[in-house]
């Protein structure tokens, strides 16, 4: 590998590991809604250039998790309301029950097996109120969802999943009351990983759409503002 190859891997690196880390600061509520975020100052943190930063900074704007205003600069996106909490919701039915379509084919015992470990770990943790307490869910309960979307074996629809942030914007509304629902998740998710066991595209996705449209029913209802409405009666539950 030349000189030149390694330093472009470094900068990639540092960029990834300051997208990841201002990503999870936003998720926790480090940085605030509407917080400006100065690039000099994150850069004299993680001892690195502006130019990593910035890189990072502009992923997280296309994952909608911060803005950019010229002459103004970055600052923290406010959390999603109750309109786009409702299209988040329907992407994921639309990419995930699409997802199984295109890939059911794919599911293998290997996948089936790590299914059930993702959701036997949800199922023997303990959780909390605050986001540190109920972190360790969000990350097993989105790399679950995440291996539904690759069966898919697509770049361009794992790469637009990843773009919703939802794993990343929906904890944010949670800060304080918590994921008071797991059990009910579990069973869902073992619903799910029985359908991909027995190949049955039908009992799949009829399990897949009744878990995303119950956790959308089991949201908190009173968030300043947030009235949340029926999602899509126009996408099928076939």
């Amino acid at each position: 590998m030349k000189t030149g190859e390694r330093t472009l891997l470094r900068k990639a690196n540092l960029a990834a590991l300051a997208h990841d880390e201002i990503k999870r600061r936003i998720t926790v509520g480090r940085l605030k809604d509407g917080e400006k975020v100065v690039l000099g100052d994150l850069a004299k943190e993680f001892g690195t250039s502006i130019i990593p930063i910035r890189e990072a900074l502009a992923r997280l704007s296309a994952e909608r998790l911060v803005t950019y205003e010229p002459n103004k600069g970055f600052r923290v996106a406010p959390a999603p309301d109750a309109e786009e909490i409702a299209h988040l919701f329907e992407a994921r039915v639309v990419l995930e029950l699409g997802a199984l379509e295109v890939g059911m084919a794919n599911v293998t015992p290997e996948l089936v097996a790590e299914l059930t470990a993702l959701n036997d770990d949800i199922r023997s943790r303990s959780y909390g109120a605050n986001f540190e307490a109920f972190e360790s869910f969000i990350d097993l309960n989105a790399r679950f969802h995440e291996l539904l979307i690759g069966l898919t074996h697509n770049p361009l629809v794992i790469d637009a999943y990843q773009r919703l942030s939802y794993h990343e914007r929906i904890p944010r509304l949670l800060h304080g009351s918590g994921v008071n629902d797991i059990k009910r998740i579990v069973v869902e998710h073992d619903a799910i990983i029985a359908a991909l066991e027995a190949h049955s595209l039908e009992h799949a996705r009829s399990a897949l759409r009744a878990h995303i449209v119950d956790a959308y029913e089991r949201l908190p209802q009173n968030w300043p503002g947030h009235s949340l409405r029926p999602l899509n009666a126009a996408i099928p539950a076939r």
